[in-house]
């Protein structure tokens, strides 16, 4: 069996004022139910992560921090199949106002996760493409 690096350390964390900003201006967005992705390629080696719960959504800090948790850890579990092919700044704001399970959320993550993974491909194609 292949090991992977199932690890969410501190550098895996989005937490820079001006690289937030940076990827909420220039990166590119999709929305999935029940989440709003921003995802931008960054100059590292490895990808970067940021969960947003708004408080309108769920008055309880104890709730925005079980619905992080779990975003996460299925990112955690997730981003082991892509680790190599990957350096995105990705944030994931839940824009639902129901706690969902944990089934569900790692569902519609792995989803995004191949969606940017694809758009990336393409895009890598058409860059190749154009120097031909």
């Amino acid at each position: 069996m292949e090991n992977r690096n199932y690890q969410f350390g501190k550098e895996s964390r989005l937490c820079l004022k001006n690289d937030i900003e940076n990827l909420l201006k220039k990166g590119d967005s999709m929305f999935k139910h029940p989440f709003k992705v921003f995802y931008l390629k960054n100059d590292l080696s490895h990808c970067r992560l940021m969960v947003s719960v708004p408080k309108r959504n769920f008055k309880k800090a104890v709730d925005r921090n079980y619905i992080k948790r779990i975003v996460r850890e299925s990112y955690r579990i997730s981003i082991a199949d892509y680790a190599s092919e990957y350096n995105y700044d990705i944030s994931f704001i839940f824009t639902w106002n129901k706690i969902p399970d944990f089934k569900f959320v790692d569902e519609r993550v792995k989803n995004i996760l191949s969606k940017i993974l694809s758009t990336s491909k393409e895009s890598d194609s058409i860059s190749v493409d154009t120097i031909d």
